[in-house]
């Protein structure tokens, strides 16, 4: 006898536009400097404060928000270990950090310029 499996219900889970950008810009530097399997919680933390930099001077992101986006992607961290991570490793990482918000700036403005003219060509 074969048992239908039946999926389970609940409420949704929604993300903001937010998770969204912070989760796309994880996974763009992750493809980017790739991760190994055995890496450290706080190994991977480092290698995104740049983007955690970028994203919280972007978005105004709290420490709190990042804290749940890392969660959701399989991250076990506390809010204090994520700002106290956050903390040690900015001062050595400022270059990097200063270099992903312009990057980000670009990638904003090459995106706007290409809405704008994508609109102008569908009017």
């Amino acid at each position: 006898m074969t048992m239908k499996r039946v999926k389970p219900t609940g409420p949704l889970r929604r993300l903001t536009s937010d998770d969204y950008f912070v989760i796309k810009r994880v996974l763009a530097i992750t493809a980017r400097i790739g991760i190994p399997n055995d890496q450290t919680q706080r190994k991977a933390f480092k290698k995104m404060v740049p983007t955690i930099f970028a994203v919280r001077k972007k978005t105004g992101a709290t420490f709190q928000e990042i804290t749940t986006l890392f969660n959701k992607c399989g991250f076990a961290l506390k809010q204090s270990t994520v700002r106290s991570y956050y903390a040690q490793f900015l001062p050595l990482l400022q270059k990097e950090c200063e270099a992903m918000v312009q990057e980000l700036t670009l990638e904003e403005e090459k995106l706007g310029a290409e809405t704008i003219v994508s609109g102008l060509d569908n009017a």
